[in-house]
């Protein structure tokens, strides 16, 4: 800072004089063996000569200098950072005295950019914290582009979600179960990370992973057996079978969704709670869903019991809430209303999200049927798991 600062300031010269710091001595014995210094000018800190704005501009430009010069992240992530630059440094200083974790080399870190549906995405945040839990290094989330029906991706931002940021943890009580999430704008090299070193050679310490892929890459890079590689990528349209279902757990327990999701999740919960939930998969026949609503009114009937339907087509949707429009707490109609016909892909994205929220946490029981997504059955198995974790 102080190198940075010097370049602000006047003449060396004059800077030499302005921050000379005087002393003189007091011999205390005939052998010159004690002998007392005394400061008599202190001199000022450099950066007390800058204005309160040339002094935050030094700050900024120093932390940035440190994320990417001593910590290697890409000039790119540091333009796009949503969060606190100071608080990334505080938690990237920690690194090396975490208990417990066998990281391999240097200060690494974990970025991740999760894409694909709403199923996907909630999987890939819960085992990016989940990992990040269990290695204890702090998280740079990247929330990948979501685009509409015949529409190219159009990159957006995490707080449209959930809170950019989880520094102290939340619902949580032991430390080395936090998470320490950040988010970015978006994640810029969009090609592999070996092409990105064109521009910024600080890729090269990154090592890839992407759904699909091998997850051996991940215990290799912690074992510090990649060459060259300190940080890991991850780029994530689902759940990595490597990170314990209980940190999923906990990991989804710390994700705070947003002021916009919070009022569309608990519109619901006042509605879904106590009800039988669910979910319809794939290839339904109009002949098997009369036959789900015959078996489910005779759960429901008996006991007044209300009924929240979604699942993977809307039409199936429907014919089931209408077929037990008595105990559906979400009607037929409201699949039909303009709002929902004309929703954009973050408005689907949102109720997606809030919708599994509900079933999985809100709901007394929940019934599958068809050909019901493997995201959704481990995504509402984990919900439940918070359901449990929370006492919701």
């Amino acid at each position: 800072m102080n190198s940075l600062a010097l370049e602000r300031v006047q003449s060396w010269t004059t800077e030499y004089a302005n921050h000379e710091s005087q002393y003189f001595y007091r011999v205390l014995d005939p052998d010159f063996t004690h002998i007392e210094a005394i400061l008599s000018h202190e001199s000022g800190k450099l950066l007390d000569d800058l204005s309160e704005e040339e002094r935050k501009q030094v700050r900024d430009l120093a932390e940035e200098r440190v994320l990417h010069d001593a910590y290697g992240l890409p000039w790119d992530v540091i333009n796009e950072l949503e969060s606190s630059r100071t608080d990334i440094l505080s938690a990237l200083q920690v690194i090396n005295s975490a208990m417990n974790s066998r990281w391999g080399h240097g200060f690494g870190l974990i970025f991740a950019e999760v894409s694909g549906s709403a199923f996907e995405r909630m999987l890939g945040l819960a085992s990016a914290l989940g990992l990040a839990v269990q290695m204890h290094r702090p998280v740079i989330i990247s929330w990948g582009p979501v685009s509409g029906t015949g529409k190219a991706g159009v990159a957006q931002r995490l707080g449209l979600y959930f809170e950019e940021s989880l520094v102290d943890g939340a619902n949580v009580g032991d430390e080395q179960d936090r998470a320490h999430m950040f988010s970015i704008k978006q994640w810029k090299c969009q090609t592999d990370v070996e092409t990105c070193m064109d521009w910024d050679k600080a890729y090269g310490r990154i090592a890839e992973y992407r759904t699909g892929n091998d997850e051996d890459i991940i215990a290799n890079l912690l074992d510090g057996k990649i060459v060259g590689k300190s940080h890991l990528l991850l780029r994530l349209s689902g759940s990595l079978a490597r990170v314990p279902k209980q940190l999923k757990i906990r990991a989804l327990s710390q994700l705070i969704p947003s002021g916009k999701m919070i009022e569309l999740v608990q519109s619901m919960r006042e509605k879904t709670t106590g009800s039988l939930g669910i979910f319809l998969g794939a290839g339904m026949k109009p002949k098997a869903i009369k036959a789900v609503a015959s078996r489910v009114e005779k759960i429901t009937k008996p006991q007044n019991l209300g009924v929240f339907i979604i699942g993977s087509n809307t039409d199936d949707v429907r014919m089931l809430r209408q077929l037990l429009s008595d105990y559906s707490v979400a009607k037929a109609e409201e699949l039909d209303e303009p709002s929902r016909v004309n929703e954009s892909a973050e408005q689907a994205l949102t109720r997606s999200l809030a919708e599994i929220y509900a079933l999985g946490l809100f709901c007394k029981d929940i019934i599958n049927d068809g050909k019901v997504p493997a995201t959704v059955l481990e995504l509402t198995d984990l919900l439940r798991g918070v359901k449990l974790l929370n006492r919701v």
